[in-house]
């Protein structure tokens, strides 16, 4: 037992929860340093305390905990406590839940706070909310490349954003990136068409099915050209592989063929919703694009390092003519894209009572 006159440093919740209680005057001796870096989460002049909880009941400062979570994240490590290696994974996306269980600095605290905490991660289940909508922006953006030449996005040293964002909750909103806007786009009816397919799957995963004559896209999209992330930035080798990947493919085929790949994909990002299990195989089919583009971003780095003028005029001159002849067209087979991918659908109505019967 501490004197009166100690500090307290215990970092350890249950530990810490039993001194305040027997000892209120605890509360203004409070000096806890985080677990990770060492500095002070207490402020003893005017009694504050910023301190993470985790279900383990060990203590670190919000600045670690989150930088210590995408680390995980970037690197898929699963996420334990640094100090105890607790497993703090619940969902199926791998983050730790959708809050965080700050400490409060008064004189009473919570004794049972950690079987709480426990029971909550035993019962939660499915992808969070962020990491749900994130992956749906982020299938958007590839379905728009399909549709939206990659070719001028690469030259103009530019990147394609969507933006996704909850109609009745304006705070559900996710940015796939967040560099200055240079200009925005318009969304056609058949790539409004295919956004709505996906996103309805993910609004029946969190509230049902919707009732007849209710709104049909519970979203709104953004589309806009913003300036690319500098080459040190992280995420620049996957933008650009990504982006050489979809010119490969405006290359390979022409705009039918280009559409029926987007609503390919746009039935494989809704059925990504419909089970922990399909989000699971999903985001795994995913990394595994990932890797891929890496490499196209391999390729195109090592091209432009030889000769910086050959990155994008060849290969734009040898399809000039089929663009311009596709381009013409491309309204013609947008509109007939969708019966013929479908089969025996005759339209996107069809299509969609289709997709409810067979992944909901």
């Amino acid at each position: 037992m501490s004197s009166p006159k100690d500090p307290i440093t215990a970092a350890y919740y249950p530990e810490l929860a039993k001194i305040i209680n027997n000892d209120p005057t605890a509360i203004d001796r409070l000096e806890i340093e985080c677990g990770m870096c060492r500095d002070k989460m207490s402020n003893l002049e005017d009694k504050t305390c910023s301190a993470i909880i985790l279900p383990c009941g060990h203590m670190f400062c919000p600045p670690c905990v989150q930088e210590f979570r995408q680390y995980n994240i970037s690197n898929d490590v699963p996420s334990r406590c640094p100090v105890c290696r607790f497993d703090l994974i619940s969902r199926t996306c791998g983050c730790p839940g959708d809050r965080d269980t700050l400490f409060d600095p008064t004189q009473h605290q919570d004794e049972d706070l950690l079987a709480r905490l426990q029971e909550q991660i035993s019962r939660r289940k499915g992808a969070c909310v962020l990491c749900q909508m994130t992956t749906l922006a982020r299938g958007l953006r590839c379905i728009t490349l399909y549709l939206y030449d990659p070719v001028p996005i690469i030259k103009g040293g530019l990147m394609l954003r969507v933006t996704v964002e909850k109609r009745d909750e304006k705070e559900i909103r996710v940015e796939t990136d967040k560099t200055e806007v240079v200009k925005q786009l318009p969304i056609s009816p058949e790539l409004m068409e295919l956004f709505t397919i996906a996103s309805e799957s993910l609004d029946t995963a969190w509230y049902g099915p919707r009732a007849p004559g209710e709104e049909s896209c519970p979203f709104n999209f953004e589309l806009a050209l913003c300036k690319r992330f500098p080459e040190d930035h992280e995420y620049w080798p996957h933008r650009i592989g990504q982006l050489q990947r979809f010119r490969f493919k405006w290359w390979q085929y022409d705009n039918l063929g280009r559409l029926a790949h987007a609503l390919e994909d746009a039935v494989k990002l809704a059925g990504a919703f419909t089970s922990d299990v399909a989000y699971k195989n999903y985001k795994e089919k995913v990394r595994a694009k990932e890797r891929q583009e890496f490499m196209y971003f391999v390729s195109w780095d090592a091209v432009r390092r030889i000769d910086p003028d050959e990155d994008i005029e060849d290969d734009q001159n040898d399809t000039d003519d089929k663009n311009t002849q596709d381009n013409e067209n491309g309204r013609l087979y947008a509109s007939a894209a969708i019966q013929v991918v479908g089969g025996v659908l005759d339209n996107v109505h069809r299509f969609r009572a289709f997709l409810a019967r067979h992944i909901c």
